[in-house]
């Protein structure tokens, strides 16, 4: 009997080769399109300048800092998280915090999904590309800017809705400037900015599905509604997915620009909407409390982290591509 032996060295060397080859081919294919790389150059400058370098100051949490001995401020370990996790605000804001996130989830995401199908029913090219161009516009708009809109449709001085109730002879109650309705403000607001440019992604999606399952599904007599929920949807799901993964991670995160232009932090508005960013810029920043803002901010980063863990997993169990 004669016994095969393997010969590693060649193998050894076979690998090398291929892993030669496969490094020149990847070198030829970057200085054929170098252009386009160089355009991610201020994308990756962007990262490492706001995104990477910065994680140095997180060391400000297990601080006492002050600006005059900067990061050779006195060490105090923990003793920032046990003020936050001990003190009466904590609870609130935790609170609020969790409550506009999971309702600008609850309400915001199946808006952009909602708006793609209806585009994509859409036939003619012109309205289609009208309305498309007017459901994108918001996201472009500073919320200052936003704000304004909603107050000159809605105030009760001169507001186009007041004219519009006092010509039908009702009487009109500015609900925008009401505490109780603050946290629902800010979601349908925020929902009526992103939910045109959200729905790119899903338009994306819808358009690479095959065509000859639609026409399959004609044949065998099935409506446009019974194609968009057999159909569309599931070809979509993974997407879906990706999306409520990923907005899972600014759970504990709200917009302070948004916050601060509809409050212009009044103590009565805030109530129900006084968030962790709130916190953050005006006792972090402005009262100077900058080891508490960062242990608040690093707080909320690992929460993110770990329920985009969780919900990435969990999507995986249901078999979906997720993010890994």
């Amino acid at each position: 009997m004669k016994i095969k032996v393997e010969d590693r060295s060649t193998n050894q060397n076979g690998t090398k080769k291929l892993n030669n080859y496969k490094k020149s081919e990847m070198l030829q294919r970057i200085y054929l399109n170098k252009f386009i790389y160089v355009l991610f150059i201020p994308i990756i400058l962007q990262f490492i300048i706001f995104r990477y370098a910065t994680l140095y100051g997180l060391k400000i949490a297990f601080l006492d800092y002050n600006v005059f001995d900067g990061y050779n401020s006195p060490w105090v370990g923990w003793k920032n998280f046990e003020v936050i996790f001990r003190s009466a605000f904590f609870p609130k804001l935790l609170k609020n915090t969790v409550i506009l996130s999971v309702m600008r989830i609850i309400l915001g995401f199946p808006a952009p999904i909602i708006i793609a199908l209806l585009l994509n029913e859409m036939k003619n090219k012109f309205i289609r590309r009208t309305s498309q161009t007017l459901l994108y516009l918001p996201h472009f708009l500073n919320w200052v800017i936003i704000y304004g809109i909603f107050y000159i449709l809605f105030n009760d001085f001169s507001g186009v809705v007041k004219h519009l109730f006092d010509m039908l002879g009702w009487k009109y109650v500015d609900f925008t400037t009401k505490p109780q309705n603050m946290r629902l403000w800010l979601v349908l607001s925020g929902i009526w900015k992103g939910m045109g440019w959200g729905s790119i992604i899903y338009l994306a999606a819808i358009s690479g599905i095959n065509t000859e399952m639609y026409e399959s599904a004609i044949i065998d007599g099935a409506n446009r509604f019974k194609q968009i929920w057999y159909i569309t949807l599931p070809t979509i799901f993974p997407i879906m997915a990706i999306q409520l993964v990923l907005s899972t991670a600014s759970i504990l995160g709200e917009d302070l620009t948004q916050i601060f232009t509809f409050t212009r932090l009044n103590p009565i508005l805030l109530e129900s909407v006084e968030v962790f960013e709130t916190w953050i810029y005006q006792y972090g920043l402005q009262g100077g409390s900058f080891s508490v803002a960062t242990a608040i901010s690093l707080f909320q980063t690992v929460v993110g982290l770990i329920l985009t863990l969780i919900t990435n997993k969990i999507a995986s169990k249901f078999g979906y591509e997720v993010l890994w």
